[in-house]
């Protein structure tokens, strides 16, 4: 996915999953075969802290793929998952979600959440029905009973006209700084299309890493589905002794 410049405007229709992936995607000939729940995983990937971390390539996993190497995919996706350690590493072309996408995130991050309080209360959740933008520290409940979460947020959609195209109230349009930071929209919404067609592949991996039909997880995951994206900062904790 391409992260539009500054003089560009971002997507703001629903990505074809196949348009996004025809610079990858191969023909396929068979069905690769994924060994069935019985069969013993053998470990992969690199051992950190006493934890083997597989780390498994997005082309690998999909369609069109060599079938061997998709085969190898799917058993690994599915030990992974299912066995041990319960998470992968995922290695992504550049053509689909650049390095540069992540750092750029991470330091308009930075920025946002550097700004005053004041400017950041003009973009708090309670001010947009749809609970997009920022929620201030100390402001959600943790995960632990009777305690509040430390967590700064920034919430955001896929950006849509309000309602969508089903009438759903919370989808619609998203809360932006524009005024502060101007490249903000446009590197945000480039990077969550770049994660729904990452989320898409990953779907249909899934699926037919269990035996299922492609789009069995796909098919719920629709231009109207509430999926969000945070970015999300841990101011330093004093501790009290």
């Amino acid at each position: 996915a391409q992260v539009p410049g500054p003089g560009r405007r971002a997507r703001t229709g629903w990505p074809s999953l196949a348009s996004m992936l025809a610079r990858l995607a191969r023909p396929r000939a068979l069905v690769a075969q994924v060994p069935g729940p019985g069969r013993r995983c053998r470990a992969l990937g690199s051992a950190a802290g006493g934890v083997r971390v597989p780390t498994l390539e997005l082309e690998d996993l999909l369609p069109g793929a060599p079938l061997t190497a998709r085969a190898s995919a799917l058993e690994a996706l599915r030990c992974a998952t299912s066995d041990s350690p319960g998470f992968f590493a995922l290695r992504v072309p550049r053509d689909v979600l650049a390095a540069e996408s992540i750092a750029q995130t991470y330091a308009l991050s930075r920025q946002f959440f550097s700004l005053p309080a004041e400017a950041k209360r003009r973009y708090h959740v309670s001010r947009d029905e749809r609970g997009r933008g920022w929620t201030g520290s100390g402001e959600e409940p943790a995960y632990e009973l009777g305690t509040r979460s430390a967590v700064e947020a920034y919430d955001i959609g896929r950006e849509l006209c309000v309602g969508g195209s089903n009438g759903d109230p919370a989808m619609g349009p998203n809360v932006w700084p524009r005024d502060e930071l101007p490249e903000f929209e446009l590197r945000l919404r480039a990077l969550y299309d770049s994660m729904t067609v990452i989320s898409q592949c990953l779907f249909g991996a899934f699926a037919e890493s269990l035996g299922l039909p492609e789009d069995s997880f796909r098919k719920h995951a629709t231009e109207n589905s509430r999926a969000t994206m945070r970015l999300l900062r841990y101011p330093p904790q004093v501790r009290a002794d």
